[in-house]
């Protein structure tokens, strides 16, 4: 994952070094050409469809952990698949789903703030996970602490300056996951 970020990060950075006075307002399609900008909306359409499955997906299961634990009251469970019994549907949970995605739109209103929000929250994720994988690769892994320190270290650079660079926009909708991550 790393190499194919970076890749593409850095690709937009030189996209925009290439047109310093004539940036596009969206630098992902704005790297496509003209003839592939159909088939790349369709494609980045099918992507979105996925993701939100997989976010519905994943919060289905955490609500099912919490409620094994505790954590969340009791909430009715429907088992989608007899085989597969991580396949589940909680009715309640994709209603308060719905609400929060109307109220982010309403809060947003415009893909920018949004985009904001995603910056932020991204680069978040990418500096958590290198920070956390250090006790991981030396506890779990059995690595030399000096191996997981020098290649980790290198991510956490990386991940800081995006963190950094982000948080400008936090006052441009970056601050909902702040927020959100916080509580």
């Amino acid at each position: 994952m790393y190499p194919a970020l970076l890749l593409n990060y850095f690709g937009q950075g030189a996209f925009l070094l290439g047109r310093i006075n004539s940036a596009p307002t969206n630098i992902f399609f704005g790297m496509v050409p003209p003839f592939f900008l159909y088939p790349m909306l369709i494609l980045a359409t099918f992507a979105t469809i996925i993701a939100s499955q997989a976010l519905i997906s994943g919060i289905f299961s955490l609500i099912a952990q919490g409620m094994n634990i505790g954590l969340v009251p009791r909430l009715r469970i429907k088992h989608t698949n007899a085989k597969h019994e991580g396949q589940i549907y909680i009715n309640a949970i994709n209603w308060i789903l719905y609400a929060c995605c109307i109220e982010l739109v309403l809060i947003f209103k415009t893909s920018a703030g949004l985009a904001a929000a995603y910056g932020l929250a991204v680069s978040g994720v990418m500096l958590s996970t290198s920070l956390a994988m250090i006790p991981i690769v030396i506890e779990q892994w059995r690595w030399r602490r000096w191996i997981a320190y020098v290649l980790f270290g290198g991510f956490l650079v990386i991940d800081a300056s995006f963190l950094f660079s982000n948080s400008l926009k936090f006052l441009q909708g970056g601050y909902v996951p702040v927020f959100l991550g916080l509580l």
